[in-house]
């Protein structure tokens, strides 16, 4: 993305792809897990947010500099498309009245996952939907995330992620490919094979649950559970009893 500042009026089609593809392989899921859920997962923008907020920053930049200067050559060319109305000036004038492009992006997409999630058709993508803002309601960012967080080993972090985006091994996941009714996804302990089955209930991960550095661990909720510090080697020795 280098430059992209100087995209004007340029087709992101092109590299839209690469940029979702590099997204999900930095978080470690499928290729096909729905990109809304892994960019609010990440709390990241669109490409598009991205090169806008790129474009803003510049040209409010370069205006700022240059606008005192005697025929600098920005300045004249600027005032003539000014003037002119040019597709370019109108784009950038609109784009530099408009509040901020990252979060005014990252809003959205949170709406659209909450919109996706109450809907009311029963497709793989809905009821993964419904799964993350079960797991996620407030749409933030993990701590797993951060930078202060580096003493978490990539495995049980990427388990975590797993279990958050539903890109996993467990029933309710495969049982969608093959499409298998929900109530016949069933673990080998005969429920419904969920993340939340797995987590918080399950017979074959309770020795996980009852193991007394967990003892503080809230099992019984969802939204409590990833919130604990343990969170991620947790997820990783739940995905152990499954593999």
């Amino acid at each position: 993305m280098y430059g992209c500042e100087s995209w004007l009026g340029a087709s992101l089609k092109s590299i839209e792809p690469a940029y979702r593809t590099l997204v999900r392989v930095l978080l470690g899921v499928r290729p096909n897990t729905a990109i809304d859920l892994c960019l609010l997962e990440l709390g990241m923008p669109s490409l598009g947010a991205r090169v806008k907020a790129a474009q803003k920053k510049f040209v409010l930049r370069l205006l700022s500099q240059r606008e005192s200067i005697i025929d600098d050559p920005f300045m004249v060319i600027w005032k003539i498309c000014v003037t002119a109305r040019t597709k370019g000036a109108k784009y950038l004038e609109q784009l530099m009245c408009a509040g901020d492009v990252i979060e005014d992006d990252l809003v959205q997409r949170y709406q659209f996952v909450l919109n996706r999630a109450s809907c009311n058709v029963d497709g793989n993508q809905g009821t993964k939907f419904r799964t993350y803002i079960s797991i996620n309601p407030n749409g933030t960012v993990h701590p797993m995330y951060m930078r202060k967080a580096v003493s978490i080993s990539d495995r049980d972090r990427v388990c975590t992620t797993r279990l958050r985006l539903s890109s996993h091994s467990l029933a309710i996941e495969t049982g969608r490919w093959s499409r298998i009714p929900r109530d016949k996804r069933l673990c080998s302990c005969g429920a419904v094979q969920t993340e939340e089955h797995v987590i918080c209930f399950c017979p074959i991960s309770q020795y996980v649950r009852s193991q007394p550095e967990f003892v503080d661990v809230e099992f019984t909720n969802i939204v409590k559970f990833f919130d604990c510090a343990d969170v991620c080697r947790i997820c990783s020795l739940i995905l152990l009893c499954y593999d």
